[in-house]
């Protein structure tokens, strides 16, 4: 079931960040916010359900008599440091592409974090060539550089916990040797 509410989670999150996409930009070519909200939701809830029902059907089928498809224990209802960092990064990733990348395309931070990526992404530069050829800018190349950057901040911030929970382990090891034996490791 872990991972069947990993994907719910994931879907839920892509269905409201495209919503929220979809309604700033209606709002934004003048559309009223009302009429926008309610095509836009409908369209939203509809392909969410429709996502969740895929999952829901995953975790039935993968279900091994865990305690049913909807056991839900009080330790995962309240998210943990991962999840909460990966729900501000995703907040502040929404934020640069709807509001910020496409008022300050021309920038010197703009321009230096876009070379930045372009270095340590090797894929940046193809995507700036065919965004360029499509004339499709308008801040997307910058969006996706700060993306990029975001998900390295949150890869680093996550090898820096596995170093850190490795140590505990090797601690543990050390200080009773019986207690993690090789089945457990």
């Amino acid at each position: 079931m872990g991972m069947a509410r990993l994907l719910a989670k994931g879907w839920i999150v892509f269905c409201l960040y495209a919503a929220g996409h979809a309604f700033a930009y209606a709002v934004q070519g003048g559309a009223p916010a009302l009429s926008a909200l309610g095509t836009i939701g409908v369209c939203a809830l509809l392909f969410a359900a429709m996502g969740l029902l895929f999952v829901g059907g995953y975790a039935v089928a993968t279900d091994h008599a865990h305690g049913g498809a909807f056991a839900l224990k009080s330790w995962r209802a309240t998210p943990g440091f991962n999840a909460i960092v990966f729900t501000v990064f995703v907040a502040l990733s929404f934020a640069d592409q709807v509001w910020f990348a496409p008022t300050y395309i021309d920038n010197a931070f703009v321009s230096a974090l876009k070379a930045a990526i372009e270095f340590a992404v090797p894929g940046q530069r193809a995507l700036e060539n065919v965004l360029m050829a499509d004339g499709l800018d308008g801040g997307r190349i910058f969006a996706s550089a700060f993306a990029w950057l975001l998900a390295i901040i949150y890869l680093a911030s996550a090898a820096s916990r596995l170093k850190l929970a490795a140590g505990l382990i090797r601690l543990e090891r050390a200080k009773r040797p019986e207690a993690l034996g090789a089945s457990t490791l």
